[in-house]
């Protein structure tokens, strides 16, 4: 027979063991929790696309296909996308080869990327890229809006079908780009510090207009010592500019030379969809900037929160997709708005396809 001594000591032994048990699976889950959200978690990475796979990278936007050993995006989409990595990234570089397929866009990289949807300019993240416009590397954010930072001037201008080595580095709230000519060996290079700066996301391609090709895909952690090289290499390339001086742009990625006006300070740009918060009586003033949908019977202009109506005395020629900014009295309604009295000012003119033969 068991005595209560016996059965007590028992009690306490049980007790322990699930006290222990308990701890050890707590532990346990704390340290899986940890590993996935470690910055350093799936670093560095290397794509597959030499040996015809990518499966880990999600489209959004554009014609995406395994080519030559690369990605390559046949769209002349503005803005199309495709992303890889772990949210949790944080002092990181990538880098590429990349190669613009067309003469009117740019291609290139992103970096700490979220909130990432379909549509120009549509995810929160720093990219760089390669431009044929003004022949100049450029440096900027991304906020579902563009915030252009830096641009550097490529020595033999960008042209398309020529690969060039691409890189893009955010180490705390410096973020540093450098793009290289293979065949030059010419390097050169851009760099912030931006004070609200964006603090971990993902990677991604990404193309404007032109299509691109990507090849040896490489993201790795990043240290104070590469971005030293980088701070170096963008020194030797220009000036710093302080990030006061930099441009924001709406909708699109337009450098600020090609705007047909100046546009006001980004300050007093507001969302389609903060126009109907505007009260019913007194008359209130705004500006938006987004995207020609319609051009008759009356013009419409979207960004990626809404749309709106705009009644204007006389406007510039305006086609669909073209990218506006527009100041006019608020007329709210409850699904939607209208700006009267308005004034368009023509940011970027986009080009019609041509129709195809038949």
């Amino acid at each position: 027979m068991i005595d209560k001594r016996t059965r007590s000591r028992t009690s306490r032994r049980a007790l322990i063991d699930i006290v222990i048990g308990g701890a050890i699976a707590a532990a346990a889950t704390l340290g899986t929790l940890a590993y996935l959200h470690s910055p350093q978690r799936d670093l560095p990475y290397k794509d597959f696309f030499a040996s015809g796979t990518a499966d880990e990278w999600n489209a959004l936007g554009g014609a995406w296909g395994i080519h030559d050993g690369g990605i390559r995006n046949d769209s002349d989409e503005r803005g199309a996308k495709l992303m890889t990595g772990s949210p949790h990234w944080h002092n990181y570089s990538v880098e590429a080869d990349v190669k613009l397929l067309g003469e009117d866009g740019d291609a290139g990289l992103i970096i700490r990327a979220s909130n990432v949807e379909d549509g120009v300019d549509s995810y929160s993240g720093y990219y760089a890229g390669l431009r044929t416009r003004d022949n100049r590397l450029a440096l900027g954010r991304a906020d579902h809006g563009w915030k252009e930072y830096q641009t550097s001037v490529v020595p033999g201008d960008v042209r398309a079908l020529q690969w060039y080595h691409l890189k893009l580095l955010a180490y705390g709230c410096h973020i540093a780009a450098s793009a290289t000519y293979p065949l030059t060996k010419t390097t050169t290079a851009v760099a912030v510090v931006d004070k609200t700066c964006l603090k971990s996301g993902v990677i991604g391609l990404r193309s404007y207009s032109s299509g691109g090709e990507w090849r040896n895909v490489v993201a790795r952690p990043a240290t104070e010592a590469d971005l030293q090289t980088m701070l170096s290499e963008a020194r030797a390339s220009s000036k710093v500019t302080p990030l006061s001086t930099s441009i924001f742009f709406g909708a699109g990625s337009l450098p600020s030379h090609l705007a047909l006006r100046p546009a006001p300070p980004e300050a007093s740009v507001q969302s389609i969809s903060s126009l109907r918060l505007s009260p019913a009586s007194g008359v209130t003033r705004a500006t938006i900037r987004g995207v020609v949908s319609l051009t008759s019977p009356a013009v419409y202009v979207q960004d990626s929160t809404g749309g709106v109506s705009v009644v204007a005395a006389s406007t510039p020629p305006l086609k669909v997709g073209d990218e506006v900014q527009v100041t006019g009295a608020v007329v709210a309604h409850d699904f939607s708005s209208t700006l009267r009295d308005a004034t368009v000012h023509l940011l970027w003119a986009r080009t019609p396809v041509s129709p195809g033969a038949k």
